[in-house]
């Protein structure tokens, strides 16, 4: 596997489920052909962990702190390890994010992963879907 590829390890723990953040964590690396798809079920895997370990994610920008930020619902995880640029990165993109609106549309063969919380329920729905989608 390569070493920079965005991923999520998780381990449980007596506290419940613990996720160590690893790889490269950028738009570039999360733009990679097939990697967002990969990285959804992996957060998704990951919900609710009550320890999240940032520190040994080689290279992190604002596309993959806000996607670690919506993954969380868009509140800061019970125990968050992370070294002080990293949860630098992390507060600026919890103090500058907004909820996207709610609407429908019509999507023809394109292949929809977005995660909109606060717009389908307290922590958000993930769309992964052909077709008609939408609230």
């Amino acid at each position: 596997m390569d070493e920079k590829l965005p991923r999520i390890d998780t381990e449980p723990t007596p506290d419940g489920l613990s996720a160590a953040v690893l790889g490269e964590w950028s738009a570039a690396a999360l733009a990679a052909p097939g990697q967002w798809l990969r990285v959804a079920a992996a957060l998704q895997a990951a919900d609710g962990a009550p320890v999240w370990d940032v520190r040994r994610v080689a290279r992190m920008d604002h596309v993959g702190a806000q996607a670690l930020w919506n993954a969380w619902g868009r509140q800061w995880p019970a125990t968050l390890q992370a070294s002080p640029g990293q949860r630098a990165m992390l507060e600026r993109v919890a103090q500058f994010s907004v909820i996207p609106p709610c609407r429908s549309a019509w999507v023809s063969k394109t292949i929809f992963c977005a995660w909109a919380p606060g717009c389908c329920g307290s922590r958000g729905m993930w769309w992964m879907r052909c077709g008609w989608w939408g609230n």
